[in-house]
């Protein structure tokens, strides 16, 4: 059995980013306008490229995470990288990555996903 140990101050998070956008008129607001936040995926995308340009390009275990609104840490799954981690999540196309890492989001309900390295001993 292979145990996994996290690698201490190599935790990167990918959040989802959100905007402010008016979606209607208040007259009882100061404004006068009524917001709503709504998903920027484009932000969120070029936000997540930057955390997978940032992973190293050796071989290597990841381990996913999500946070969730309690502020607890779930496991969600591994991701082992033969040569590159870079290549192992990016998987083809960081944009299908993205949109799973999305979906992950939006089903589970999570504030963010935390990547970490880990190592085997």
């Amino acid at each position: 059995m292979m145990l996994l140990k996290p690698v201490f101050g190599s935790e990167k998070n990918v959040k989802l980013i959100r905007r402010r956008v008016i979606i209607g008129e208040n007259p009882a607001s100061k404004s006068g306008y009524k917001f709503e936040n709504q998903v920027d995926y484009p932000a969120s995308l070029l936000a997540f490229k930057a955390l997978v340009e940032g992973l190293p390009q050796t071989k290597g275990i990841l381990i996913l995470s999500g946070v969730t609104s309690k502020g607890t840490l779930e496991f969600i799954k591994i991701i082992k990288g033969e040569f590159s981690l870079q290549q192992a999540v990016k998987q083809g196309s960081s944009k299908r990555r993205f949109d799973e890492f999305v979906s992950l989001m939006s089903e589970k309900n999570y504030r963010y996903l935390q990547v970490q390295l880990a190592t085997a001993s």
